[in-house]
């Protein structure tokens, strides 16, 4: 349809940034750019994996971009984040 994009005509008033309502950073990006939630919700609607195990997948995943941007100094944080 000539319409179907209209929808997005107003959606700079509900979208934000990547990190709102703070900033984005590195491992943030990482985790989206390769997919890390996008893959857990697969796994878990396919049944490759339990919700549960796919949550702790991802979860693992995520912790170690985090702690490789930190070892780059790109992010704060540390060993007692959860």
């Amino acid at each position: 349809p000539a319409d179907k994009l209209a929808l997005l005509a107003s959606f700079d008033k509900t979208s934000t940034n990547l990190g709102y309502p703070g900033y984005g950073n590195p491992p943030e990006g990482e985790i989206f750019d390769t997919y890390v939630l996008t893959d857990m919700f697969a796994k878990a609607a396919t049944g490759a994996l339990s919700p549960k195990d796919a949550m702790a997948e991802a979860n693992t995943r995520a912790k170690e971009i985090f702690t490789k941007w930190r070892k780059k100094g790109f992010v704060g944080g540390g060993s007692k984040d959860k």
